[in-house]
């Protein structure tokens, strides 16, 4: 296909359609051609093409001015991210666009990056995979509608922060297959309450845990494994948190808490209905990158062994000047089931506070590079609004999960790439 007039037309107006997501260059000129020569110079197709791997919905005519702005003369912001599945479609490699983790020098953006496509979001951020259309659609469809009009147990959480009682705006719900856990046979705690009212799996949800069951097990078989966490197969997802957001929901910075389902877990994350904006940064520096994914519905984030220490994250608040697209099932409701692999040995000898008979919580330490790495249990009398203090190193190969004496080395482990604790702890 030559590059003839109506051919600089086509390539002119992708350039235009994308140009806030991908800055013009040569490179970006080279491969809308390849593009175009791959689907026989038919644009529409190669918007649906380019759509389909940029994760956004645009149209070869109508969107043109929404890439613009809104006047001809509006200057249009530099794109955050050119996404590196693009890369398929460009033979030379010398034109190939490179990731922002690559050649970046350790350089952190004041603004949020989006990440888009699977394999942006795989490289930028360690310890997550992303796997769309999970579940079959009629199933995936089910849940979202069943769950989004539950008025049944629905709940905010309640905590304290700073001896402050606060109230989440969004609605929790647990849900398990296991009897002994729905029965409250097996005790499940939460930022110091024992948890309750814990529903019972529907013939839907079943279905869903074994799909998700076999997919988990399969990534961790796949993956390298770290020290602590579960091997494959033995990952299951017989208990779900369903959070549900509406469109004036968030849910603050934090790491999914450890107590229960021990060190280096592996969290799936199952998003269906609206998609909202999940913002991914390092426990440290505490001026790290800021990652932005949006989780179409139907698609599986996992967070794998590693991630909770290492991450943190939250569903960040809509801004109203902001479109937020609506689900054709659910409008602007954003159904989360959250899977956590809860291990008997946590749920039966969780220790108790020394001071005051409290359950404690697991943590790591992650601030000081020289104790980093260090697993404690702290007292979670903090949430009920009162103060306590009390804390002990962990270890995991004792019967009681923690040292005998305080002096003792406890469990602890460093990421393999964290040279400032290394160096710190002088284990280089």
């Amino acid at each position: 296909m030559s590059t003839d007039g109506l051919t600089e037309k086509k390539l002119e107006q992708l350039s235009k359609l994308y140009r806030d997501i991908v800055p013009a260059s040569p490179e970006t000129e080279s491969f809308y051609l390849e593009i175009l020569v791959s689907c026989e110079g038919n644009l529409e197709a190669a918007v649906e093409l380019i759509n389909d791997s940029l994760g956004v919905q645009r149209t070869s005519e109508t969107d043109i001015l929404c890439a613009k702005g809104k006047h001809e003369d509006e200057a249009v912001s530099p794109a955050p991210k050119v996404q590196k599945s693009l890369n398929s479609f460009i033979k030379d490699p010398n034109n190939k666009i490179k990731s922002v983790s690559e050649g970046s020098l350790g350089k952190i953006s004041n603004r949020a990056i989006e990440l888009f496509t699977k394999e942006d979001i795989e490289t930028n951020i360690k310890y997550v995979s992303v796997h769309k259309n999970v579940l079959p659609e009629l199933l995936a469809n089910s849940l979202l509608k069943k769950l989004s009009q539950d008025n049944d147990s629905f709940t905010p959480n309640q905590f304290y922060l700073f001896g402050k009682k606060c109230t989440s705006n969004h609605l929790t719900k647990m849900f398990s297959s296991s009897e002994e856990i729905s029965a409250g046979n097996i005790r499940i705690y939460y930022n110091s309450y024992s948890l309750s009212r814990i529903a019972q799996y529907d013939d839907d949800l079943k279905m869903a845990q074994l799909l998700i069951e076999d997919l988990v097990n399969d990534c961790i078989a796949q993956r390298d494994l770290l020290p602590y966490q579960i091997r494959s197969p033995n990952w299951k997802g017989d208990v779900v948190l369903v959070n549900r957001y509406y469109k004036e929901s968030n849910l603050d910075w934090h790491s999914d808490k450890m107590t229960s389902i021990g060190p280096q877990p592996i969290i799936a994350s199952l998003s269906l209905g609206c998609s909202r904006e999940f913002r991914v940064r390092k426990n440290y520096p505490s001026n790290s990158q800021i990652y932005i994914i949006r989780p179409p519905h139907n698609t599986l984030v996992i967070m794998h062994a590693g991630f909770q220490e290492e991450y943190r994250h939250c569903v960040h608040g809509h801004s109203k000047n902001s479109p937020l697209k609506p689900h054709p099932i659910s409008g602007h409701v954003r159904i989360n089931l959250t899977y956590r692999c809860y291990l008997r040995k946590f749920l039966d000898r969780c220790p108790k506070c020394k001071k005051c008979g409290s359950p404690m919580d697991l943590r790591r330490a992650f601030k000081d590079p020289k104790t980093r790495g260090q697993y404690i249990w702290q007292c979670s009398k903090s949430y009920t609004g009162q103060e306590c203090g009390g804390v002990i190193r962990a270890k995991f190969d004792n019967d009681s999960l923690t040292v005998q004496n305080f002096d003792e080395e406890g469990s602890r482990w460093l990421a393999p790439d964290d040279q400032e604790a290394h160096s710190a702890q002088d284990l280089n």
